[in-house]
C-alpha cells in the first residue's frame, strides 16, 4: 500500500504556515499527500488551495473563517476540520500518517511589561495562544485515536502533534511576557502528551523556528519596547541575518521525515 500522509496546518494562508504547506507539497514524491489548511482568511486559503494544483498527488483542503480566539467557536473549528478529516478518509487511500502542526498564534503586547497588561490583554492571548492550541491538539488525538471498548480499537495512522514554538519558551526576555508564557506553556503540553500518548504511536515536537523574516518580525522592530533588542533585531534585518520563511519550514519538514527526534522535545532551528 501507498503511503497516504495528512497534514493540517493553521495558520496555514501566509507566512511560515504558508511556507510550510508549500514545503511539503514540493516535497511530495510517492503516495498521496491531503494538505488541510486552516485559518481565518479563507480568499487567502483557497487562492493557496489553486496554488497546490499543479501537484496531482496533492490534495488540498480548506477549512476557512477559523475564529481562534473564541472559546465559544473554538469547538466549531475543531469539528470543521474532523469533518474535511472525515471526507478525505471516505474518499481517499487509508492515511498513514497524520500531522498537525499548531502554526497559528500573535505576539502579544511587545510594547508593555507584565505589571502592565490589563486582564482583557491577558485572557484574551492565552484564549487564541493557549487555550485553541490544547483544544485542537486534544480533539485531533481522539478523533485519530477514539477510547478502545469491545468495538473500537486503536488502528493506524501514526501521529505527529507539532508545537511552532520559540527561544522564548526556554530563555526569557524583557516585554516577551505573554508571548514567552504561551510558548512555554505549549511546550510543557506536548511534553506531558508525549508521556501520555507515547504507546498510543502518538509523537509530539516543539519546534523553535528562528527570527523569521516577514511582518511579525517587523512588527516586533517597531513596537517592542526594549530598545536594545530593538536595536539588535534592526541590525539584524538590515544584515539580513534574520531566517527566511521557507529555510526554517524546510528545515521542519528534514526533522519530520527523518522521525529520528525525541518524542516531546523543544528542537531549534539552529540546531538542525
Amino acid at each position: 500500500m501507498l503511503p497516504h500522509q495528512l497534514v493540517v496546518v493553521t495558520g496555514a494562508n501566509r507566512g511560515l504556515g504558508r511556507a510550510i504547506v508549500e514545503c511539503f507539497a514540493k516535497a511530495h514524491s510517492s503516495g498521496a499527500l491531503s494538505l488541510v489548511l486552516v485559518g481565518r482568511d479563507s480568499a487567502g486559503l483557497v487562492q493557496l488551495q489553486h496554488s497546490l494544483s499543479k501537484w496531482e498527488s496533492v490534495k488540498p483542503y480548506v477549512v476557512g473563517e477559523a475564529t481562534l480566539d473564541s472559546v465559544d467557536k473554538l469547538d466549531n473549528v475543531a469539528q470543521n476540520i474532523s469533518s474535511v478529516i472525515e471526507d478525505i478518509r471516505d474518499r481517499s487511500p487509508p492515511i498513514t500518517k497524520a500531522v498537525l502542526i499548531n502554526n497559528a498564534g500573535t505576539l502579544g503586547p511587545l510594547s508593555k511589561k507584565m505589571s502592565e497588561y490589563n486582564t482583557k490583554e491577558i485572557h484574551d492571548y492565552f484564549n487564541l495562544n493557549v487555550v485553541s492550541f490544547a483544544a485542537l491538539s486534544a480533539s485531533f488525538v481522539k478523533h485519530f485515536r477514539p477510547a478502545e471498548t469491545d468495538d473500537v480499537k486503536p488502528i493506524e495512522p501514526r501521529l505527529v502533534i507539532v508545537n511552532i514554538s520559540s527561544l522564548l519558551a526556554v530563555k526569557p526576555f524583557k516585554n516577551w511576557g505573554l508571548y514567552a508564557a504561551g510558548k512555554a506553556a505549549r511546550d510543557m503540553f506536548l511534553q506531558i502528551m508525549a508521556m501520555e500518548e507515547g504507546h498510543n504511536d502518538i509523537k509530539t515536537l516543539s519546534y523553535a523556528p528562528g527570527p523569521l523574516e516577514g511582518d511579525m518580525q517587523q512588527q516586533v522592530r517597531e513596537s517592542i519596547g526594549d530598545e536594545e533588542q530593538r536595536r539588535y533585531f534592526a541590525q539584524q534585518h538590515a544584515e539580513g541575518k534574520l531566517v527566511e520563511m521557507h529555510d526554517s519550514a524546510q528545515k521542519l519538514l528534514r526533522l519530520l521525515q527523518d522521525d529520528t527526534f525525541t518524542s516531546g522535545s523543544h528542537v531549534d532551528f539552529y540546531d538542525v
